[in-house]
Parts: C-alpha cells; sequence; structure tokens
C-alpha cells in the first residue's frame, strides 16, 4: 500500500502511535490519502476524525478522491496550502476536530500528528519551522508520530544507504527528493520529549 521500502515502518508508526483510542489526527503530507483512507477505515474509532494538509495540488486531487466519502460525514478534510499564510489554504471537507472548522475558543489542538516520509524532502529550516508549527497544532500532550529515511545499523543498510546518498548527491530526483536524516537533530528539547525511536530496515532501505 506505501510501498516495498517504507511500508513497515508506516505500519511500525500506526502502532506505536496509539491511533485505536484518539479522537482527531492530522497528517502533514497526505500524499495519495491512502494512509488517511486505511486510518478511517480500519484503525480510527467510529468518531476519529482525519484532516490531511499537502502543498502539491496533484497529491492533494489524489487525496481528496481517497476521502471523498468522509468528507460529507465530518469524519475528514484535506486542506493545500497555497502560501506561508494559512488563511489562503483551499479546503475540502469538514471536520469538527479541524481548526478552521471549530472555533478556536473551543479548539484544544489535534491529538495526534503523522508524518511519513515529508521531513525526509525538506531543507533543515523547513523541518525546525514544522516542527514548531506542529507544535502549536497538538493538544497539550499530543504526540507528533514521524516516519522518515535515516541511516541504517546492518551492513546492507550501510550499503544502500551509500547507494542512495550517492545517486542524491548526483540528483534529488534519483531519489524523489528523500535523503536519509536523523530526525531527533531537529527536535526541540524544550518544546518535545521523545518517548521511542527506532529503526526499520526493508531490503536494506531505512
Amino acid at each position: 500500500l506505501f510501498g516495498f521500502h517504507n511500508g513497515p515502518a508506516t505500519r511500525e508508526l500506526v502502532r506505536k502511535c496509539g491511533l485505536r483510542t484518539v479522537s482527531s489526527v492530522l497528517e502533514l503530507g497526505s500524499g495519495t490519502g491512502a494512509l488517511g483512507r486505511q486510518l478511517l477505515d480500519t484503525v480510527l474509532p467510529l468518531n476519529g476524525t482525519y484532516e490531511g494538509h499537502e502543498i502539491s495540488e496533484t497529491m492533494f486531487k489524489l487525496s481528496c478522491a481517497n476521502l471523498r466519502s468522509d468528507f460529507e460525514t465530518m469524519r475528514a478534510c484535506m486542506r493545500l496550502r497555497r502560501t506561508d499564510n494559512r488563511e489562503d489554504d483551499m479546503a475540502m471537507g469538514h471536520s469538527w476536530a479541524s481548526k478552521r472548522e471549530s472555533s478556536k475558543l473551543n479548539w484544544n489542538g489535534f491529538e495526534r500528528l503523522i508524518a511519513a516520509y515529508v521531513f525526509d524532502k525538506l531543507s533543515p529550516n523547513e523541518i525546525r519551522n514544522e516542527m514548531a508549527w506542529a507544535y502549536m497544532e497538538l493538544e497539550i500532550g499530543g504526540r507528533a508520530c514521524i516516519v522518515n529515511h535515516t541511516r541504517g545499523k546492518s551492513l546492507l543498510a550501510q550499503f544502500v544507504g551509500g547507494i542512495w546518498q550517492s545517486l542524491y548527491s548526483l540528483s534529488p530526483k534519483l531519489t524523489g527528493g528523500a535523503r536519509a536524516i536523523t530526525m531527533i537533530d531537529y527536535i526541540d528539547q524544550d518544546r518535545w520529549a521523545v518517548t521511542s525511536q527506532n529503526v526499520v530496515s526493508h531490503f536494506g532501505v531505512a
């Protein structure tokens, strides 16, 4: 569903993030909407809601097509970021948990923020900015659950990682813009407490 190399890590994210009991999830970089569809169908409780954010108009349209059945039931909504000003976002669907659809006085934030293979495509400054934004979107005690390409520990992972880095150095397009990063390097320790981290390798890709 999510590709041969990132499927196991994404499944680990879903398992460790404790999504079966939360009422609101925000996904940064929804892609085709496949993960959002899976969460709504098989993971989130019946009162659980999903909001996806995208910067790609193509991916936004694909996500909307995948999630459209839950727009009218107010379990899902999508937002397309068009500028740095979030007031300029294009929205599709409605969710009672959405900051834009509910009273800001009564809105306490999302219980979970998830991001699968998003930060490894951003610059260091962009990563820090998105983490600062994520902190503001989450409720007190909320959790950010993140998966990205990183450096593996096994000999195979190190070999494959070396090839991956060489391809990225030659042209980022060859790796879909993704590079290996160590996410904890971008975590503001004054705001975040890291509760779990793990390296999952599949065919040498970590």
